[in-house]
This record gives structure tokens, C-alpha cells and sequence, in this order.
């Protein structure tokens, strides 16, 4: 209340003292704060200001992401969540014909037909693939399919569905300064990780967990199926 009575009577302040309404700039007179501070005074809010703007600055910059955590053939991976839509179990996978492994089939979704994929030959470093470029196969899972989870990813209104081993974090919370650049070293990563694929690094549960570019893995990682038979 006393704020509101405060900038209400400015109008009139600086109509009984001309010599403040000179000092301010143009355009200014009727948003200034305290018009009768003392000049000591208007230096301290300055000071309080310019603390302020640091605070919100730094605030600015802890910037905290959401990622879900699974677990691809044996290792942890991190998945930003804006491009997570659900995860679900799998149902009733009808195979593709003449399709790659790495295709595990088609499932409803809730009356859309949604694609699985296994993209555990994909996170193979390029090195480690088979003649031609092409996606090696799909090495047996620890986990039987049954018991796997499906991850639906959207990428450009696209929906692809994931299918991960398990899920140990939906909602884990990381800043951004608690990561870092993708390391060149398969001995600080899960290994067989190709790093094109890594956005970026952080620690988890005593390992390493890399940060998945899930754009990059579905449009340059081989794993779109454009043959003819």
C-alpha cells in the first residue's frame, strides 16, 4: 500500500521540486523510485540493483533440463524428455517383412500404428559396422522383448517407438553445468558409443551416462529403411 501511495503522489513530487524532474531522463518522471532519496541514498539502490541483476543473471545461467534414463543394451543413457512422449509396454509387435533387424515391427498405439526400433547398432561407432555402411545386427538382448519397454519418441510430428531394456529415472533433474562435452575416450563412456551420436556426458550412480541426440540417431544413424525388394 504504501509502494502504490508511493508512485501516485510522484506526479506531485516533482512538481514541488523541478530540480529532481531535471535530473531524470525523458520520459522517465513518472516511473522513478523514492524521488525524494538522498543522493547517498539513490547510490545505495543503485548498488541493490546492479546485485540484483547479477543474481538474476546467475539464476539465469543454472539451467536445469529433464531427462529420462534407460537402459540400451547393457548401458545407461540420458533422454531429454521434450522429445519423449510416454513410455509404454510392448503389445502385440507385428513383424515387417524384408525389413533390417533393427526393425522390430509395428505395434497399435492406441489405434496408431507405431514402428519399434532397436537402435543398438546404430550407437556402434562406424568402425565397428559391416560393409557399406550399413546397420550390423542386432546382437541378442539380455531382456526378452515381453519384458522390454517402449520409449515413443517424436521427432518433426513423427512418432518412432524405442524399445529400451528399462527405465530407472522418467523425471531426473540435471543442470547444465553438471555436464559436459562428449569425451573422445571410450574408456570415460559406455562402451561402443559412437560420439556423433552424444550430446553430452554427466555422471550417474558411478558411471557415466551419455545424453542421446535422438534427431541425429533417427535421420543420419542409418536407420531408415529406403530399399526396394
Amino acid at each position: 500500500y504504501v509502494e502504490i501511495q508511493q508512485l501516485i503522489s510522484v506526479a506531485g513530487v516533482l512538481e514541488d521540486n523541478p530540480a529532481i524532474a531535471a535530473e531524470l531522463p525523458e520520459g522517465s518522471q513518472s516511473t522513478v523510485f523514492c524521488p525524494t532519496a538522498t543522493p547517498e541514498e539513490r547510490a545505495i539502490f543503485q548498488k541493490r540493483t546492479l546485485s540484483l541483476r547479477q543474481s538474476a543473471k546467475s539464476a539465469d545461467q543454472e539451467t536445469l533440463s529433464t531427462l529420462a534414463i534407460v537402459a540400451i543394451g547393457g548401458n545407461y543413457f540420458g533422454v531429454d524428455l521434450s522429445a519423449v512422449k510416454e513410455f509404454t509396454d510392448i503389445q502385440n509387435v507385428t513383424p515387417i517383412p524384408c525389413c533390417p533387424s533393427h526393425v522390430v515391427g509395428n505395434m497399435n498405439l492406441r489405434g496408431e500404428i507405431l514402428t519399434l526400433m532397436d537402435i543398438q547398432p546404430c550407437l556402434s561407432p562406424a568402425d565397428a559396422g559391416t560393409d557399406a555402411g550399413r546397420v550390423p545386427p542386432t546382437p541378442p538382448s539380455a531382456v526378452p522383448l515381453s519384458r522390454s519397454k517402449v520409449m515413443v519418441i517424436e521427432i518433426d510430428k513423427y512418432l518412432t517407438g524405442i524399445v529400451v531394456q528399462s527405465v530407472l529415472e522418467a523425471m531426473f533433474p540435471l543442470r547444465q553445468q553438471d555436464t559436459r562435452p562428449p569425451s573422445s575416450s571410450t574408456s570415460s563412456r559406455p562402451p561402443a558409443v559412437d560420439p556423433r551420436y552424444i550430446q553430452s556426458e554427466f555422471a550417474y550412480r558411478n558411471t557415466t551416462v551419455a545424453i542421446l541426440d535422438f534427431p541425429k540417431i533417427l535421420t543420419q544413424g542409418n536407420l531408415v529403411v529406403d530399399e526396394v525388394v
